[in-house]
């Protein structure tokens, strides 16, 4: 007899009792013979600029005009593909200290040449921007 539910019982979705050893949960860079060489880079430089965020801001939700949050429902996803991602939500983000401020402006400065060569594609309104920001550092 068919019975999908046994399948429920395992974070992958197979039967109990199959090796499930070689799965990974980033199916996102491929599986099996056709796996991206680049998975370590892409997880790492994710995880290095999350925790440099984390690390640099304060993340808060937006408050009403009472004062109260704005909750954030983290079940509001749109279907991209083949990923579920979190569908766009408004948020308060605010530099954790004028230290953080000031290091965060000077490492953006000193990068200036490494990434000046990459933004010759940029759309009007974001070479304004960046020229703007350059301009008050």
């Amino acid at each position: 007899m068919f019975n999908p539910e046994r399948y429920l019982s395992h974070e992958f979705g197979i039967k109990q009792g199959v090796d499930a050893s070689f799965f990974r949960d980033d199916i996102v860079f491929g599986f099996g013979r056709r796996v991206c060489p680049g998975i370590y880079v892409g997880r790492d430089s994710l995880n290095l600029n999350t925790m440099n965020l984390i690390w640099a801001f304060d993340f808060a939700p937006l408050k009403d005009a009472m004062g109260n949050e704005i909750p954030v429902s983290m079940d509001n996803c749109e279907k991209k593909g083949i990923v579920p991602v979190l569908s766009p939500f408004t948020c308060h983000i605010c530099p954790r200290s004028q230290n953080v401020v000031n290091i965060v402006e000077r490492e953006f400065k000193e990068a200036t040449e490494t990434f000046v060569k990459f933004e010759r594609d940029l759309a009007p309104a974001d070479e304004k921007w960046v020229n703007e920001v350059r301009g008050r550092l």
